[in-house]
C-alpha cells in the first residue's frame, strides 16, 4: 500500500515502473544535494547538512523497511 497519490498512481503501471521512478526520484534529488553541498541556504546553513540529514534518514528508513520485510519470513 502506498500512501503517496502520486506514487500510488505510478504503483498502477506495475513493479518494476514503480521501482524505477522511485530510484530515478531518489537518484536526482541526491545529485542536487551534491551538487549544492557546498552552496547554503537561507544565508546560513550549508546543503551538505541536509545531504547527511536525509542520507540518515533515508538509511534509517530502508533499515526498517529490510526489519519488516524480515518479519514476514
Amino acid at each position: 500500500i502506498e500512501a503517496n497519490p502520486f506514487m500510488r498512481a505510478i504503483m498502477a503501471h506495475g513493479t518494476s515502473v514503480f521501482t524505477s521512478t522511485k530510484l530515478a526520484m531518489t537518484g536526482f534529488g541526491i545529485f542536487v544535494l551534491v551538487f549544492l553541498a557546498k552552496a547554503r541556504f537561507l544565508n546560513r546553513f550549508r546543503t551538505g547538512l541536509f545531504l547527511t540529514a536525509f542520507f540518515t534518514l533515508y538509511a534509517c528508513l530502508v533499515c526498517y523497511e529490510i526489519v519488516s520485510l524480515l518479519r514476514f519470513l
